[in-house]
């Protein structure tokens, strides 16, 4: 099969005649133009042969130069930009390139960060989890901003000819917030983003530890999680309705042989005999 079969194949749950790949490395777009990027990651292709060509995060999202991100309140001060606002352009440059020299032959997708992982990169955890505990409506306001770009952002990508979005979620967890607090502060803004992908598809890529991916019914169509954060790769595929981006387990790969790895692959999907599968390495 090709690429584009094998993963098309799979996403509908028909048999492929393997289960399809993505692998990628993580690039500083603040730093490579779009070209250069779509350069690098064509080269990589060829070397790699994944069935899915992911184009990395951008964490470009630029504020005033008076801006300072030092207290809750600076929070309010970030305003909503284009999808194609400062280093965001050397993303969806890249994308428009990547889309043009893969199309029909692999599926492209674009990797996003969640509202909440771009805010924490802006900010730093320790700020956000403060704007988020004291009541004042500064998170609200920088989660509000941050939903907006994003959108922009997804929609400029699926016009440009995505076949799928990755939207990279690490606030569902236990050891950030209850349950009930991400569905009421941050989990609107997850479905205007899984919305904003249509009609590609779009995957939410849990990350992190003690995740309650069970319990969010996400309108996504795939759905990626650390294994090592369990539950394992079989039973995570099987309490899953649509396809799963699954990343493998990451524990002892350094130190371990082209065959121990061919063969923890096969025992893995030994055990999923029914169910849509695209196999993603853990980062």
């Amino acid at each position: 099969m090709k690429p584009i079969e094998r993963v098309e194949t799979t996403i509908r749950g028909e048999a492929a005649d393997r289960a399809p790949f993505c692998l990628y490395t993580h690039y500083d777009l603040e730093l490579l133009g779009g070209e250069v990027l779509a350069s690098a990651i064509q080269a990589f292709v060829e070397r790699i042969e994944p069935d899915v060509v992911a184009v990395p995060p951008c964490f470009g999202y630029t504020v005033d130069s008076n801006v300072s991100l030092d207290r809750p309140a600076d929070l309010a001060k970030l305003e909503p930009v284009h999808g194609r606002h400062g280093a965001w352009s050397n993303q969806q440059d890249a994308i428009r390139a990547t889309c043009r020299a893969f199309f029909g032959k692999r599926p492209v997708v674009a990797v996003v960060p969640s509202a909440w992982l771009q805010l924490e990169k802006l900010a730093g955890r320790k700020l956000i989890q403060e704007a988020l505990n004291d009541g004042t409506g500064f998170f609200a306001q920088a989660i509000d901003s941050l939903t907006r770009s994003l959108v922009s952002f997804i929609k400029l990508a699926v016009e440009a000819g995505v076949h799928g979005v990755i939207l990279e979620e690490p606030a569902a967890s236990h050891e950030l917030m209850d349950l009930a607090v991400y569905r009421q502060r941050l989990l609107p803004s997850l479905l205007l983003l899984i919305e904003a992908a249509k009609p590609a598809w779009s995957v939410v890529q849990f990350q992190g530890r003690r995740i309650y991916w069970e319990e969010l019914k996400v309108p996504s169509q795939g759905l990626g999680w650390p294994v090592a954060a369990g539950p394992n790769l079989a039973r995570g595929a099987m309490r899953w309705p649509g396809f799963v981006w699954g990343g493998l387990d990451p524990e002892g790969w350094s130190d371990a042989s082209t065959a121990w790895l061919r063969g923890s692959l096969r025992n893995q999907l030994g055990e999923i005999t029914s169910r849509p599968l695209i196999l993603t390495t853990p980062g």
